[in-house]
């Protein structure tokens, strides 16, 4: 823009000259910046401006295409930083399948984010799980699970035929019983044994449902005394009892009888 100065000094007196230095020709240009979507351009100090096409780099990806959306490639000018911007296609052969669901009791699928269904497949039970135990009055039911979409269904599991019996319980003094949960009651008779308690004392209690009935310590196991005679219930002999009884009988006749006598030979002497 200006130009420039050279000064001369004498070595022995001192004396300065100066002598005019011609302009520069070459410009002094400013940095690049962006000028058109197409150009950029710098600027010389003189106020000279000059243009030059971007120079693109290879780009970037800044946004990646899906099945459904375009991408994005940026572009970079070299020189000037400017951006610019390209659309990269949907990858439309490119589908993107979720996990498979179920369709109906029978099969489940997979579909694409664009809608497409991926060819159908049977469902893969597991080995079934009980969610409920069979008794014998209400049936079970077990649990199956598609191990690919988690569909499920349940299948009845039949009562139990056996019966669900409850512990024996004392009937009566011949019999006990027990019920099942179905309603039907089972009887049988007692199973006796024979048992001394702590105190020595001897009883009797059924095996099964474990009733008690005590032993009468007065029974006798025999049914003849050693006279031939039949025990009472107390134990004690009759026999004596019978003779004393005819004895008296007797001596009650003949006293009757010798009264009688006394007074008709008295009314015949009269």
């Amino acid at each position: 823009m200006t130009k420039g100065e050279n000064t001369f000094t004498c070595e022995d007196c001192g004396e300065k000259r100066t002598e005019e230095i011609e302009k520069l020709s070459a410009h002094e240009f400013g940095s690049w910046e962006k000028h058109t979507a197409t150009q950029h351009k710098r600027v010389c100090i003189c106020g000279q401006v000059e243009t030059k096409d971007h120079s693109w780099d290879n780009g970037k990806v800044t946004t990646a295409p899906t099945h459904m959306t375009k991408g994005e490639n940026t572009f970079t000018c070299e020189d000037c930083g400017e951006k610019r911007v390209e659309d990269i296609a949907p990858k439309v052969d490119d589908h993107v399948y979720g996990n498979w669901t179920k369709r109906d009791d029978e099969y489940h699928e997979k579909k694409c984010v664009c809608g497409r269904v991926e060819s159908e497949a049977r469902h893969v039970w597991d080995e079934g799980k009980i969610n409920k135990e069979p008794t014998h009055t209400d049936r079970g039911e077990k649990l199956f699970t598609c191990i690919d979409c988690g569909a499920t269904r349940s299948e009845e599991i039949q009562k139990v035929a056996e019966h669900d019996w409850s512990a024996w319980q004392s009937k009566d003094s011949d019999k006990h019983s027990r019920t099942c949960v179905c309603g039907e009651e089972q009887v049988e008779s007692h199973k006796w044994k024979e048992q001394a308690d702590e105190n020595g004392k001897k009883k009797q209690y059924c095996e099964i449902c474990e009733a008690e009935k005590p032993i009468s310590g007065g029974e006798s196991t025999d049914n003849e005394n050693n006279n031939g005679d039949t025990g009472s219930k107390d134990g004690s002999s009759t026999s004596g009892c019978s003779s004393t009884l005819s004895g008296s009988v007797g001596v009650l006749l003949l006293v009757i009888s010798a009264a009688v006598m006394s007074l008709k030979k008295k009314t015949d002497s009269d």
